[in-house]
């Protein structure tokens, strides 16, 4: 799927981490280092107060695995990812070796 096609869809919905990172062609655990060191997670590994007051996350609960975890807006992330105030460019230097995936 092309990339801007792809972010097309992600808009529309809540995506994983590991959503987040394919976009990238990363891991979700690469994804998941950027937002904090965006602020938009804490070192915890909870999404910070920013993240949660600014509509960027919502916590789902899985009926079926009986476990809860947090998804994230795919426009507003993606969006907040790659804006210039941030640094303009989503940190993709900071990747380590084993994070990076095939992209198809």
């Amino acid at each position: 799927m092309d990339k801007e096609l792809e972010l097309c869809h992600a808009e529309e919905r809540y995506i994983t981490l590991t959503d987040i990172g394919k976009h990238y062609g990363v891991s979700g655990r690469a994804a998941g280092r950027w937002l904090v060191r965006l602020g938009l997670r804490g070192t915890d590994l909870e999404p910070s107060k920013q993240a949660k007051e600014g509509g960027y996350c919502k916590q789902v609960y899985d009926r079926d695995r009986n476990i809860s975890f947090w998804v994230w807006h795919g426009k507003r992330t993606l969006q907040f990812l790659e804006n210039p105030v941030n640094g303009g460019q989503v940190p993709v230097d900071e990747v380590d070796e084993g994070d990076w995936i095939d992209r198809q």
